[in-house]
């Protein structure tokens, strides 16, 4: 049962702050390079009339390479909208996965030489059933 409801006459002509989702689009193009996109802020606060409020910012991210990220300075907004967030905060990133990153790193010694790794026994059972087929 509903107990209480008030209702506001809104002014059209004064701007208001209100917070809007965050879209990406042209995600597919990021998964098919590898890339690991992650939202990193979901929505944002706008300041706008109440006739010129966002259904969404959309940020397009199919140009996006690996390791780069849009900011909030970056985003497109619509005209008579202003996002109130801070301008340098991130939006989106495209990440590196963290498998690439662990094939391309090298153990070094001391000196700084590469150091070749220890097989495991499966990769040595692998090599001697090799071995025993040729």
């Amino acid at each position: 049962t509903l107990l209480h409801l008030d209702f506001h006459e809104i002014d059209l002509t004064k701007k208001l702050e209100i917070t809007v989702p965050v879209r990406a689009l042209g995600e597919d193009a990021r998964v098919n390079d590898g890339g690991v996109l992650t939202l990193l802020l979901w929505e944002v606060t706008v300041s706008c009339l109440p006739t010129d409020i966002p259904e969404a910012i959309e940020v397009d991210v199919s140009e996006l390479e690996l390791d780069q990220t849009i900011t909030v300075a970056e985003l497109n907004v619509p005209a008579g909208v202003e996002i109130l967030d801070d301008a340098d905060e991130a939006v989106v990133k495209v990440d590196i996965p963290e498998m690439v990153l662990e094939e391309d790193e090298e153990e070094l010694d001391e000196d700084g030489e590469a150091v070749e790794g220890e097989e495991t026994e499966e990769e040595e059972e692998a090599e001697a059933d090799e071995e025993a087929g040729e």
